[in-house]
């Protein structure tokens, strides 16, 4: 009896006693900060397998990401593969995001590889932005998700670490330790902030494993404050678990194999599986310039939010990864135009075009910041 009091008085200030053991949530998020912070760069790709119709996971990849990173310099890069093109040919289905540490680069649909033919009056499917970095990732693609990195309540969240999460919360309590296959793990349970006043009662259970050096073996989210189709007060499950590590030596390890599953309503229906693999291609050695070496296309239009004024400025892209000039006015691209031999009426036409498409520029540029803003893109 004496045991059993001291465990129950430990847990009410935020402490846990087993097997001489004495954990507390501070220790063990300091732990789980250190275990990341031996990674000092990764080049990672992520292969998603999500299940079809049939309900069961693919065969073949359905998504691909690539993850870059080297100190506050990170690079993310997405592929659908379920996405077909245009029927000219052009993409659909590519992203690709730079941070700096201050701002975010955004480009759609440009793969390098393979470029499609743009020019300042025809810019194909190419979209081409920046906005100043927040916690949010344009598209809503976050790899580190996945990794159990940082931690969301989904892509309208913003990415946090286990240290912010836990700081930023009304609430953490360290629960009792429970059996991962051979091992024991270490869960908190931290209610989620909200956002923006909504999905008040969530929470995420953070399972950390001292036999991979205290890296997070599992992150079930619980997701509360939703209402269903008929206005009935709803919820749902998403569990993301490591189901292998790979040792790289000296403390450090990455996940290999994860899986996430979805439960929609409870943990009476059956989950939606999705396996996750993630291949390393770098980890804490210099990374090519192809991991890092962002660069938006020559003749892109480069948009730069937030709008001033209800107007987004404009900037054609030039050689070098470098703008060439503002765009206001359509005199701004009369290089462009069709050389004086060209018919007067070939050259009204391209300036007619040339016009609607500046006007386009404007107006979507709010439209897309405002989408962006509002929504992630991909599932999560």
């Amino acid at each position: 009896m004496r045991h059993f009091l001291l465990v129950v008085c430990s847990v009410a200030y935020g402490e846990f006693v087993w097997g001489g053991e004495r954990m507390t949530v501070q220790s063990l998020v300091e732990a789980q900060q250190s275990a990341v912070g031996l990674i000092h760069s990764l080049d990672v790709e992520l292969y998603f397998y999500e299940p079809g119709a049939n309900a069961k996971p693919a065969s073949q990849p359905t998504q691909v990401w690539r993850w870059s990173k080297q100190g506050q310099v990170e690079r993310i890069r997405h592929r659908s593969l379920l996405v077909a093109p245009r029927p000219d040919g052009r993409p659909l289905n590519l992203t690709d995001v730079l941070f700096d540490g201050k701002e975010a680069r955004v480009l759609y649909n440009w793969d390098p590889r393979h470029p499609q033919e743009i020019t300042p009056a025809e810019q194909g499917t190419v979209e081409a932005w920046t906005e100043p970095q927040t916690r949010n990732v344009p598209g809503g693609c976050n790899p580190a998700l996945f990794a159990l990195h940082s931690f969301q309540l989904n892509p309208q969240d913003g990415r946090r670490t286990l240290g912010e999460l836990v700081s930023e919360s009304p609430e953490a309590v360290l629960l009792e330790r429970r059996p991962a296959g051979d091992h024991g793990v270490w869960t908190i349970r931290v209610k989620h902030p909200g956002i923006d006043g909504e999905f008040v009662g969530s929470y995420i259970d953070i399972a950390i494993d001292p036999s991979v050096n205290f890296h997070v073996r599992r992150a079930t989210t619980h997701v509360a404050g939703i209402k269903d189709a008929a206005g009935k007060p709803a919820g749902y499950e998403i569990v993301r678990e490591v189901m292998r590590f790979r040792d790289f030596g000296n403390g450090v390890f990455f996940p290999e194999k994860v899986e996430m599953r979805v439960f929609p309503s409870s943990r009476s229906a059956e989950p939606i599986i999705t396996p996750v693999t993630l291949k390393v291609l770098s980890l804490n050695t210099a990374l090519s310039d192809d991991a890092l070496g962002f660069a938006f296309p020559e003749h892109a239009l480069v948009r730069h939010f937030p709008p001033q004024h209800g107007k987004v400025r404009v900037e054609l892209w030039g050689p070098g990864n470098r703008p060439l000039k503002e765009v206001t006015k359509f005199e701004d691209l009369s290089s462009f135009l069709p050389s004086a031999r060209a018919s007067a009426q070939s050259r009204v036409a391209w300036k007619a075009v040339a016009n609607i498409v500046i006007l386009a520029i404007f107006i979507a540029g709010v439209a897309i910041y405002r989408r962006v803003r509002a929504r992630g893109e991909f599932p999560q």
